[in-house]
């Protein structure tokens, strides 16, 4: 990360976040991308169920995203939007940013897939604050700007 660039709060409580969904990772964990959206501009997002559980309305983010990022839960694929109090707002979103041609990845980046790549370049996109994303395999890693922290 440019040494510049200030680490806005909601990366590093994402980043709490997302180890403390990491200590719950087990053999049916099927991965966890999550955006935080600054709530005004709107996201390239597209919406992969219906409707969201009844049971996400009175629970923390971390009880939520550890529930649903289990292959067995229908809502473990794609993007998890949250606020930037880290609220969850929305479930399984599609989410396709724009490649951005000049952005430097760690040499890592191409053993990871699309889910990291689409993290890195999604945190470079208009509206989203920071992202982050966490696999059996790797992570967690949170992505403000293009750039992780």
């Amino acid at each position: 990360m440019d040494p510049n660039t200030l680490l806005v709060p909601a990366a590093a409580h994402l980043k709490k976040l997302l180890d403390g969904v990491a200590k719950h990772v087990d053999s049916d964990f099927a991965g966890l991308g999550i955006i935080v959206w600054d709530c005004v501009v709107p996201l390239p997002t597209y919406s992969m169920r219906d409707q969201e559980p009844a049971s996400m309305r009175d629970a923390d983010a971390l009880s939520v995203l550890s529930a649903v990022s289990r292959e067995p839960s229908e809502y473990h694929d794609g993007f998890h939007v949250l606020d930037q109090s880290l609220n969850v707002i929305q479930l399984s979103t599609y989410f396709s940013p724009a490649i951005v041609p000049d952005l430097v990845l760690p040499a890592h980046a191409r053993s990871y897939g699309g889910r990291y790549l689409a993290a890195a370049f999604g945190s470079c996109s208009p509206g989203v604050v920071c992202t982050g994303v966490l696999s059996r395999r790797y992570g967690p890693y949170v992505f403000q700007s293009g750039r992780e922290v």
